[in-house]
């Protein structure tokens, strides 16, 4: 009898300490009889958050709160974690998950391994609804960023960096004009209407949103020392791991029989400064995660390139190499002609 399958948990904390004990309690009350482990990683939270977290789950064996001495961002944080559960308790799958996601699902863990089985993935991405935004926000994207939409990117935020002032207005006001719920369901239905049109459809080789992921063995042999770039701080994490996955033949899937909760932005909104600072914070973290993105896309370019060189190079060697065959093979043969005429 093959044994049950086991599965890991990293959860990033900062700052929210009740998200963050809701979320971990949530998995404990949900899958506390199943094969699970979780870790907890703070990034350094100044308002004591962290500590009261190890001192909440010290009694228990299935979570683990390790405390970083400097905040790391997004990536390099939950890496530790994702190092942490591979290096001790290895499990079939590992569940990487923002500690503003809750999952509801009482057959979750189950229906994670049922997918696999019938569509062996790297990375699966669940339906993620975000409760504040009123949207479904899985697939990401469909497909993945190619460099001339990363070009564009770059561009519209370097838009919002030189007159950060007037953008950061004018998107706010577009934001309250949403505020009333008629109005802002209509809103994002219109920016989001891929995602609204296409979250009840399961997807192969898209992009996969980062509040909740879900990694198989198939990734964490392929990528024994991190899930995500370390080389990031905050934000594209998603379109660089499409685009790693995709390099490396590594399959993403969004299938909709999972599905979890995205409350949205809790630790985040409890960063100190007003509006407009974050509004550039946030701005000045895509830039540079851009700056990250397009690096490697050009490395696999030139990679790319020197292949097909080597390739062509190789072609061309062995035509050369046919030619000699083919010419002495000639020669072999007007030799056998002139040994018979003499004869």
């Amino acid at each position: 009898m093959e044994s049950e399958p086991t599965y890991g948990f990293v959860i990033l904390h900062y700052l929210a300490g009740k998200m963050t004990e809701k979320c971990v309690q949530n998995l404990l009350d949900r899958f506390g009889r199943e094969n699970i482990h979780i870790t907890v990683v703070d990034n350094a939270s100044p308002n004591g958050s962290g500590e009261e977290l190890s001192l909440k789950f010290e009694e228990n064996p299935q979570v683990m709160v390790l405390r970083n001495r400097e905040n790391l961002g997004f990536a390099k944080g939950n890496n530790i974690g994702y190092l942490f559960e591979l290096q001790n308790f290895d499990p079939d799958y590992l569940i990487v998950m923002n500690n503003d996601v809750l999952i509801e699902q009482d057959d979750f863990l189950q229906k994670v391994d049922a997918i696999y089985q019938k569509t062996p993935f790297a990375v699966l991405g669940p339906d993620v609804y975000s409760t504040s935004r009123m949207y479904h926000q899985n697939p990401y994207m469909q497909g993945v960023i190619t460099p001339e939409e990363l070009e564009g990117k770059i561009r519209y935020v370097q838009e919002r960096l030189n007159d950060p002032r007037k953008t950061y207005l004018k998107d706010t006001l577009r934001e309250t004009v949403r505020g009333n719920r008629a109005i802002r369901s209509v809103g994002h239905a219109i920016k989001y209407h891929n995602k609204t049109e296409n979250w009840t459809i399961a997807r192969e080789g898209v992009t996969l949103h980062g509040a909740c992921l879900i990694f198989s063995r198939d990734f964490m042999d392929a990528n024994p020392d991190y899930c995500f770039c370390p080389d990031t701080f905050l934000y594209m994490e998603e379109d660089i791991l499409a685009w790693q996955c995709q390099k490396k033949q590594l399959r993403t899937y969004y299938c909709p029989e999972i599905h979890v909760k995205h409350l949205e932005d809790v630790s985040t909104n409890m960063l100190s400064g007003s509006g407009l600072q974050k509004y550039v914070r946030k701005y000045r973290e895509v830039l540079k995660s851009c700056g990250v993105l397009k690096k490697l896309m050009d490395r696999d370019a030139r990679d790319s390139d020197a292949q097909d060189r080597d390739a062509q190079d190789s072609d061309a060697q062995n035509r050369d190499a046919q030619d000699r065959d083919e010419q002495d093979s000639d020669a072999q043969d007007i030799d056998m002609q002139e040994k018979n005429g003499q004869t």
